[in-house]
This record gives C-alpha cells, structure tokens and sequence, in this order.
C-alpha cells in the first residue's frame, strides 16, 4: 500500500509538470507535493488529503490539510553554512498578524548564517518574508508583540568566534520592517544558550508592557532572566531563576495578574533521567520562589536526529500556564514518544501529564500555541525515525479547538522526508530543537520546516505554515 502511495504521488507530480496549470486529487486520501515555484490551481477527492503548495497556488477547500510554502533560503552568507535550509523557528500572534523568526543557512557546528523572518497580518492568508538586518552568525530565534509599546521583538544568539555571546534584540512596528540588533545581554566567550521571550499583554495585569526574557546562563549554570518596561529598547540586570545545575531552555510566561512564570528542563538530579520544573515571581522578576516539578520526563529519543526532550510554555485566554514536550510514558515499553501536555493555574500545582499526539510515530521538538479567542491549543510536532529502522523524518500539527479534547494528529509533509535531505547539527540530523505554532485570527498553523530532494548539491529545506480546513 505504502508503495502504492508513493508511486500516487509521483504520478500527480508527472500531471502537474506537463499540464503546469491544474492538479487534480483522487477518490483516495492523496498526498500531493506542489511547491514548486509555479502557479497552480489544486483540488482534492473524498479522501483526507494533505497538500504542499506555494503561496500563488490556488487549493480547493476540499483539500483538508494544507501546508504553504512561506519562507525559503536564497541567501549565500560566508561562515560555512549548509545552504538552502531553514530550521527551528519560533512564532508569536496577536490579533491576526502572525510572526515567525527562523535560523536561514544552518552551520553544522551550530547556529545558522543568518536570521530569517516571515509574517502574515490577516490571519496567514498572504505571507511576507525575508531575513534580520545585521543579524550574522546567530541561534536560537525566538519572537514576541508588546501590545502596550506596539512593538514586535526577535530576540537571537549572537555567536562570535563560534561561541554564543549575546543576547540580540531586533524591533519591528509591523513585523516586516526590522531595526539593526542591539544587545540585551553580551559578554566575552561563551556565555548564552536557549533564551525565549515573553509580553505581558493582559489587561488587567499590573505589568502589562512588560516583557520577559530567560535564558541559561552558561557561566554560571543557571536559567536567568531580565527584563524590558520599554518595548525591548533597555533592559533590566538579570536576576537568577533557578539554582546552579544541568538546566536549559528558560521558558516565560505571565499570568494575568502580573505573576511571572518561568518552566526548564533540568537534568540535576544525575542518573541520566531529568524533569521539567518551574519557579515564579510576584515582583517583576526580581526575586523568585523555590522551583517545584511540573513532571518527571521519560525519553525515547529519536534516532538519527538532533531532537532533546526540550518543553514549549504558553498562557491560555484563562490564564491557564501550558507546558508540551516529548514523553514515551503512553507507549508500550517506552519505545516512542509522544507530545503530552500538562496545566497550571498559579504555577506551582502542576495536572498530571495527558497525551496530545495520536498514531504510533515517534514525536518531539513541540511548538506551542494557545488561541485567545476560543481557548484552543495548537501543537507543531517533528515525526522523528523509530526503533524498527525507519529512517523517514515528518511535521505534524495536533490540534484541540476546545483546550481539552485534541483531533486526530495530521501530517503535514505531502512526501516523507529522507535524512539525507535535513542539514547536519553536529553528527545528527536537524531540523530544530523546537519548532513553531501559533493560533491566528481564529486558525491553527503549525510553523515548520519541510525538505524535499537537494538540488545541484543544494538542500532543498523550506519553512511552510500548515493548517488543518
């Protein structure tokens, strides 16, 4: 059946490069890759069809599961990167304009050439793309709106001399027209990993305006964070969240009474296992409580790719703090992992952990998005290969419209992705340590990377908005 498939596909590709106007599904559940730089008109069968398809392409509604093509890699920037290829973007909505920020030319031995960014303000009908000025060498893009000051904020990795030493803010009033990057935090050598940011937009929250900024301090091997009153132009001295450990990935949130939140990973305990755990504030960020654990986690892994068990944060329209991240405690035998989530409404009780994915794949790398209309939660996964010798990489996108019941876990990729096509991080496979999801003017979009065959000795990886109709 499997070969049937793909033999399927192949055919409506044949279809599409002859007639280059019109490609038309089947009665079965098609899988139809039209990225391909050309305007074409796509309609779908009675099946559950998901479709890969350029900006100017036109799909009918009867294809239910879409993916556009919304950013690719055409830069040529020095550093050694690995071109053609977009990896581990991060997203943020407020109203219905949409931003992505996304490492462009990625360097195996870490970071990317470049910063790209992409956004949509009506709620991912059309989409605007391009890269950060004056952003090099970088990692680690991560995106936030301040409603208060107006203002979007990217925030990256700096990385001089292969080594992270900044903390990089970018500002745009309409997330297309980017400034130059000024430092949050710098210092010499290395010194900054994993740093996300966060905007207290609540109405009534006492520092609404305030955005938050966490991070591992290298240094001192702690999650740290500072702040910024003013819309990311100035920023507070950094105060220490969590004690000295194996700790990554600081994670902010705000509640809508003003308490901060801050979720990592932390591997201190030793014995190869590690936990997610939280710390909050009362005061802004100055000082914070005791962490306490949100969840043990139990890993399987994902062979062949660079994939930790890194969570993703995000606050619900009722104030209810999300924490996702890969778990294999719903498998048999631990023998793959799944997206779960658990929930909190101060930040210090923690729900037991629920599975989200559904289907046997082996999941990670979540993004997290929760809709502030109708409190429902999206979830952008990466289908990794798994312990039976299957060696083909997916996106998948998983999504609750309610906030508790979550529909079946849906593809995104038209046609499995090979290894081969993914750049290297490392020794291992990329294409991120966390990918993007965001809810949009009432729409789900998982924010992922797709790759198809390299060309001319050329990756061929793009970054694509999927949704499901």
């Amino acid at each position: 059946m499997a070969r049937l498939l793909a033999l399927l596909i192949l055919s409506l590709t044949v279809v599409a490069t002859a007639a280059a106007a019109t490609i038309r599904g089947t009665a079965r559940a098609d899988r139809i890759q039209a990225a391909d730089g050309r305007s074409q008109t796509i309609t779908c069968g009675r099946g559950l069809d998901t479709v890969n398809a350029d900006l100017a392409d036109r799909v009918a509604a009867n294809c239910e599961v879409v993916a556009w093509r919304i950013a690719r890699d055409t830069t040529s920037v020095g550093g050694g990167p690995q071109h053609a290829t977009i990896v581990e973007p991060d997203s943020a909505s407020f109203g219905t304009t949409v931003v992505a920020a996304f490492q462009v030319g990625r360097v195996r031995g870490g970071g990317a050439g470049t910063i790209g960014w992409a956004s949509s303000r009506d709620s991912g009908r059309t989409w605007r793309s391009g890269t950060l000025p004056g952003v090099g060498h970088a990692s680690d893009p991560t995106v936030a709106f301040d409603q208060v000051h107006g203002v979007w904020i990217a925030v990256t990795l700096g990385i001089t001399d292969n080594a992270p030493t900044s903390l990089d803010v970018s500002r745009s009033p309409n997330g297309r027209t980017w400034s130059r990057p000024a430092h949050a935090q710098s210092a010499s050598g290395e010194a900054f990993d994993k740093e996300f940011v966060f905007c207290d937009n609540a109405a009534a929250s006492p520092r609404r305006g305030t955005c938050y900024l966490a991070y591992t301090d290298l240094r001192a091997e702690r999650i740290a964070m500072t702040s910024s009153t003013d819309g990311g132009v100035t920023w507070s001295p950094p105060a220490f969240v969590s004690p000295r450990g194996d700790v990554v990935d600081g994670l902010p949130a705000a509640l809508p009474d003003g308490t901060v939140v801050v979720a990592w990973l932390d591997g201190s305990e030793g014995g190869g296992g590690s936990e997610i755990r939280a710390a909050r504030s009362v005061d802004g960020g100055v000082t914070f409580s005791a962490p306490v654990q949100v969840a043990e986690i139990r890993f399987a892994g994902t062979p062949g790719l660079r994939a930790p068990p890194l969570p993703a944060l995000d606050v619900d329209r009722n104030g209810r703090l999300l924490v996702a991240w890969p778990d294999c405690r719903f498998r048999p035998g631990c023998g793959n992992d799944d997206i779960v989530l658990a929930t909190s409404g101060d930040g210090v009780s923690w729900s037991a952990p629920r599975r989200v994915t559904t289907g046997s794949f082996n999941y990670s790398s979540p993004g997290l998005g929760a809709d502030s209309r109708s409190n429902g939660i999206v979830v952008s996964a990466q289908i990794g290969p798994t312990p039976d010798g299957s060696s083909t990489v997916g996106a998948a996108i998983a999504i609750s419209r309610n906030g508790t019941t979550w529909a079946p876990t849906r593809r995104l990729d038209a046609r499995a992705m090979r290894l081969s096509w993914l750049p290297l991080a490392g020794n291992a496979r990329f294409l991120g340590d966390y990918l993007a999801a965001s809810w949009v003017g009432g729409r789900p979009f998982a924010i992922v990377p797709i790759a198809s065959p390299p060309r001319a000795g050329r990756f061929n990886q793009a970054l694509y908005a999927g949704t499901v109709r």
